[in-house]
């Protein structure tokens, strides 16, 4: 062990476990995951005796960040102990000091990275066996973007192309259409790139999607997938009101007591009648529970359409409670906590009544859902075909492809996976609970009994992009010959926070809904050593009890949040621990934690109401940031100037300026003339002309020549319009033309022209430099960000124009599809040069 190192024996169990042998580390949070792998690889290249070549180590991360992390630490290590043995001038330790200098220059050459990249290596060394260009690159998220909506067009051509080799009928169009319930193609759009994004995780695509569409060839086959589903649900609401029914007793004898302490015979005998009905309503739940759980019971063990159709029927006929609870005492928390608790049954009971299903039925409509799972997963199959093809072509793989790749190549090639598999004396695996299934596989094709993971189940969070915590549940029951070495003890966190969590996940997380049963010794354990644990400390939660559906919750959360940071900054008693030293808080101290990204702009617009700087460059939607929408805006009027939406954004942006007033003009056609000098007869003549325009069409109304429009007026609303302004001139009243509106359609028209011989990305150059839009948006809050993000914006047109040699209106359509599917391009990152913000 290092020297001064002081570990617990879990700790070392996992560090001096052979390296020979596959082991899986269930490292709880804050249990010292990181120091135990340093220690481990430490002792494993320094052994001198029996050393392992550190260039022959495999180590994956799940972070770059992290990456970078442990091999400074490694490093470091190192380093220390050659340190250490330079005291010496024997031998002995020379000797040892030359094995270490050496393994240092070695472990440059170990694949210490995350697991995409670790993939990409191989494949790069290998490219010839890929069937990969040597150039071959690695496409970003826009120009990922780019080539899905390529493959989409395609696909959606032969979805439509009835008269394609093996095509799509009108009845599978329709028939899909009606079953998935999809609004537009745009819908389906997404579901079908969506699909196959998650299909990229699961190994073999097609043949899942062949099974899938097979699940709907009988009967038999829709019951032995799906009947289970129903099984788990229907049980888990058992559960749940059970649970409740036991809520029920506490919360009477809690009533009952306050009746039996009444004072006044008035009140108890209310009371009393209050009871009998909160008795009667909760003995009424208790026969109802009984009655399903017996039918459920049989359903349970023997799980048929036939026995789930007569537990649906059964649970149906059951009358509703007849007699009501009194309504009196409204007051009483008791009664309040049992009524709650009562909802909370009903919403339980009525998720069961929901459900809906007839075996009759089913019969009647297979065939309809045979036709749309087959048809949906030809259409997959068309898209994955096409986006291959298309990356094929533009020489690039995405991530994803990497870990196919390398799997294929592995499960084909017994020599090539022979010879990968003898390069690497140890493979470790950080946050192994978020590995997917291609991944998990490849690791062990790749292993030799030197497999070590490390992570916690209980800490899995991707599951939604492919990750499969239950890989690391079995191992840890010890799958494949796996020993699980558990590390529960927590040096992170006090003990009131340790109590809290395991009060918490202790009646939540079972194997069933978690993947552990966190009451069976899973629970954190206190570990750390805080100087001042003689103090009474406090953990908090916080409940914010606020209206369902009510689009305010996300800031009202934030302000709240916020303001717990604000009174914790100005509570001159609050102190943190830095450096084992007391110290005040700074911004810098505070990181806010978020499901969703969306969620974020409130967080940073909650901190700035209470000038609060924070730092969060990718919480924004990039197409829909202020300054990204102005140069979009302007791009489709050059497009197309008739667009009125987007011109009246245009105009109103902080580049032109133009006030709401000079807008109603403008619609009006008296932009020009001055103030309070036309009569309502007037205008309305003139109105009557610019009404039927656009905002482009109203701009040249104003702005031409009295003369032109006189020549040009032969009949209708424009020569009212024409004669109108000739006789207000006559009369002395004349247009002056608007020098703004003038200036806005001579540069409107000189980036048209531009636009027709020059490729878009030089038009947005030329945009920038017109408009001076980087000064503007420098006044802005963020401007760095802002500034980050259009020049962004600038490269994703580049590389549009690159890629797709497209024109502006390819451009506009391939951000439209970026925004409609759901695949918004990232938010430049911004300079982080704001150190004392909260994160």
């Amino acid at each position: 062990m290092s020297d001064g190192l002081k570990l617990t024996e879990e700790q070392k169990a996992a560090v001096i476990f052979p390296y020979n042998k596959p082991a899986v580390v269930t490292a709880a949070a804050g249990s010292g995951k990181t120091t135990l792998l340093v220690e481990r690889i430490i002792r494993l290249i320094s052994d001198y005796e029996n050393p392992i070549n550190a260039s022959a180590l495999a180590i994956m991360t799940f972070t770059v960040n992290a990456t970078k992390s442990l091999r400074d630490k490694l490093n470091s290590a190192l380093q220390k102990r050659i340190s250490e043995l330079s005291k010496s001038d024997d031998k002995d330790s020379n000797e040892k000091k030359a094995f270490l200098s050496e393994q240092i220059i070695n472990l440059r050459n170990a694949s210490i990275s995350t697991i995409n990249s670790f993939c990409l290596k191989i494949i790069r060394e290998n490219f010839q066996k890929f069937d990969l260009p040597v150039s071959f690159s690695i496409a970003d998220d826009t120009k990922k973007t780019s080539m899905q909506w390529s493959a989409i067009q395609l696909t959606m051509r032969d979805f439509y192309d009835e008269n394609a080799e093996n095509g799509f009928t009108a009845e599978d169009r329709d028939t899909l259409f009606f079953t998935f319930n999809f609004e537009n193609d745009n819908a389906l759009f997404d579901t079908v790139v969506s699909t196959a994004e998650k299909l990229s995780s699961c190994g073999n695509a097609e043949k899942w999607l062949g099974e899938a569409a097979e699940t709907y060839s009988s009967l038999n086959s829709l019951e032995e997938k799906f009947i289970g589903v129903y099984v788990d649900y229907i049980g888990r609401q058992i559960k749940k009101m059970r649970l409740y029914c036991e809520k029920y007793d506490n919360y009477l004898l809690e009533y009952e007591d306050g009746v039996n302490d009444e004072g006044s015979a008035e009140k108890r005998s209310k009371k009393v009648s209050v009871l009998e009905s909160l008795i009667d309503a909760a003995d009424y739940d208790k026969n109802r529970l009984d009655k399903l759980d017996n039918l459920y019971a049989d359903f349970s063990q023997n799980p048929t359409m036939e026995l789930f159709e007569a537990l649906l029927d059964a649970a149906k006929k059951t009358p509703e409670n007849s007699s009501k609870v009194s309504r009196a005492d409204p007051q009483n928390a008791s009664k309040k906590r049992f009524n709650a608790v009562r909802k909370s049954f009903q919403e339980a009971y009525s998720k069961v009544l929901d459900l809906n299903f007839a075996k009759s039925e089913e019969e009647l409509t297979l065939p309809v859902q045979q036709t749309a799972a087959r048809t949906f997963s030809r259409l997959v199959k068309h898209y994955i075909a096409y986006y291959s093809e298309i990356k094929r072509t533009q020489g690039c793989i995405d991530f994803s492809d990497c870990e196919l790749l390398l799997l294929e190549r592995l499960q084909s090639d017994d020599e090539f996976r022979s010879q990968l598999s003898q390069r690497f004396s140890c493979i470790i695996v950080d946050e192994f609970q978020d590995s997917n299934d291609v991944q998990a596989e490849i690791f062990r094709l790749l292993g030799r009994g030197n497999l070590f993971y490390v992570g916690d189940v209980k800490q899995s969070i991707y599951a939604f992009r492919g990750g499969n915590p239950m890989i690391m549940a079995r191992l840890c029951k010890g799958a494949d010959g796996f020993t699980a070495l558990p590390l529960n003890r927590n040096f992170r966190s006090r003990k009131q926070v340790i109590d809290v969590v395991n009060a918490a996940f202790c009646g939540l997380m079972t194997e069933e809904y978690g993947g552990v049963d966190y009451a069976d010794g899973n629970g954190l354990e206190y570990g750390a050593d805080f100087s001042d644990d003689n103090r009474n400390f406090d953990a908090e939660i916080y409940a914010l009890d606020f209206e369902k559906n009510d689009d305010d919750n996300d800031l009202k959360n934030a302000r709240f949040t916020a303001n717990l940071i604000k009174e914790m900054l100005e509570d001159e008693d609050f102190y943190i621990t830095k450096n084992n030293e007391k110290v005040r808080p700074s911004f810098s101290d505070f990181v806010i934690l978020t499901r969703k990204n969306g969620k974020i702009k409130n967080y940073r617009d909650a901190l700035s109401e209470l000038s609060i700087s924070s730092i969060a460059p990718k919480g924004r939607n990039f197409l829909a940031s202020e300054e990204i929408l102005i140069v979009i805006n302007l791009l489709k009027i050059i497009d197309n100037p008739l667009r009125d939406e987007e011109m009246l954004n245009v105009l109103m942006s902080p580049i032109y300026r133009f006030s709401a007033e000079e807008i109603a003009e403008l619609k009006l056609g008296i932009l020009g003339f001055p103030q309070n000098s036309l009569s309502d007869d007037d205008v309305k003549k003139l109105s009557a002309c610019t009404k039927k325009y656009s905002l482009f069409g109203c701009l040249t109304f104003c702005t031409k020549p009295l003369e032109q429009r006189l020549s040009s007026a032969h009949n209708g609303a424009l020569k009212l319009a024409a004669e109108t302004e000739k006789a207000l001139f006559e009369r002395g009243i004349t247009r002056s033309v608007s020098e703004k509106a003038l200036s806005f359609l001579n540069e409107l028209e000189s980036f048209r022209y531009y636009m027709s011989n020059n490729s878009t990305d030089s038009l947005v150059a030329k945009l920038y430099d017109t408009t001076d839009l980087f000064s503007i948006v420098s006044a802005y809050d963020d401007s760095r960000q802002r500034i980050s993000n259009l020049r962004r914006f600038q490269t994703i047109a580049s590389d549009f124009v690159s890629r797709e040699c497209g024109t502006l209106s390819d451009f506009l359509r391939f951000l439209e599809k970026s925004a409609q599917n759901s695949r918004d391009i990232e938010e430049a990152a911004a300079p982080e040069d704001a150190a004392n913000s909260v994160r």
